[in-house]
């Protein structure tokens, strides 16, 4: 999440087994399912988008004790514009 808002990607999808749903809702990504969840093995898989919000990185740090920033831009150049600052509550 902290990538995404940082290269302004509004949106991302994830194909998932069903039970990450409610969990990733809990700590208030918005997760939309893209069709009917098709069992994979014997566990029911579906496609999600996920809406990439500060909201949800925010609730995502809380939830796991994540004070700041764990992006290092180590051998990477960071987007060229600016990058919005995402820091501690």
């Amino acid at each position: 999440m902290e990538y995404a808002l940082a290269a302004d990607i509004l949106q991302f999808t994830i194909v998932m087994e069903t039970w990450w749903i409610p969990r990733l809702q809990e700590i208030g990504w918005n997760v939309k399912p893209l069709g009917i969840p098709v069992d994979i093995k014997g566990m029911l898989t579906v496609g999600v988008s996920v809406d990439v919000t500060e909201r949800a990185w925010e609730e995502t740090r809380h939830h796991r004790a994540i004070p700041g920033s764990v992006l290092v831009w180590n051998g990477i150049d960071p987007p060229s514009h600016p990058i919005r600052r995402v820091d501690a509550a």
